[in-house]
């Protein structure tokens, strides 16, 4: 079986999804531009480049010419955020996701960094293909939320275990390394040649 899911531009007039407005939006679409993406089942979870992910360069201008175009960052960060986010929202609404892999494979005619929603519709079309392949449905009153989570992803958090999360905190990871950034309680900082509690003696 394979899917192919469209999303297209959208002109924002009034409000946003993230601003002051509460997500109170009014926009239109443009039909001449749109993020399709194509989603089948394969033996392992792959997502396939697409010429907005180019890694090789016949010259240095045409790297110049691809990143302004483009910029730095291709799609494929977004066909894995929105699946992580598809994967998080069918977890915390308890739905129990059959063990099924697949591929995805996106393109794109909607020009870049011009606020026509480019990144959005990506997320869109995934989350549409995403949810026909496991026939899951996602209330359109809340779907433009997981889309919204998946386009802006939270910060990571850095693991609580790892020696450089310990050393931010201050924990000493071991004998002459990691000195702790604080003194402890009750007694000031110490300054270089200044011995705690009495006066310096040259």
């Amino acid at each position: 079986m394979i899917i192919t899911k469209r999303a297209y531009a959208r002109a924002g007039f009034v409000g946003n999804p993230s601003d002051g407005y509460h997500g109170k939006t009014l926009a239109f679409t443009i039909g001449d531009y749109c993020a399709e993406v194509v989603l089948y089942e394969s033996p392992e979870l792959s997502f396939s480049p697409s010429s907005q992910d180019h890694a090789v360069f016949d010259s240095l201008d045409h790297l110049l010419d691809d990143v302004r175009r483009t910029g730095y960052y291709g799609g494929i960060r977004l066909l894995k955020a929105a699946t992580k986010s598809f994967a998080e929202y069918c977890a915390e609404s308890s739905i129990q996701l059959p063990r099924r892999n697949f591929t995805v494979r996106y393109g794109t005619s909607i020009p870049r960094q011009v606020g026509l929603g480019g990144s959005s519709a990506i997320v869109t079309a995934v989350m549409r293909a995403l949810m026909e392949f496991f026939e899951i449905r996602i209330p359109e009153q809340v779907l433009p939320n997981v889309v919204l989570g998946a386009a802006r992803p939270r910060p990571l958090r850095a693991p609580r275990s790892c020696a450089a999360a310990a050393r931010l905190r201050g924990v000493s990871d071991g004998p002459g390394r990691g000195e702790l950034d604080r003194p402890p309680q009750g007694q000031g900082a110490l300054r270089p040649g200044r011995p705690e509690g009495g006066r310096h003696h040259g």
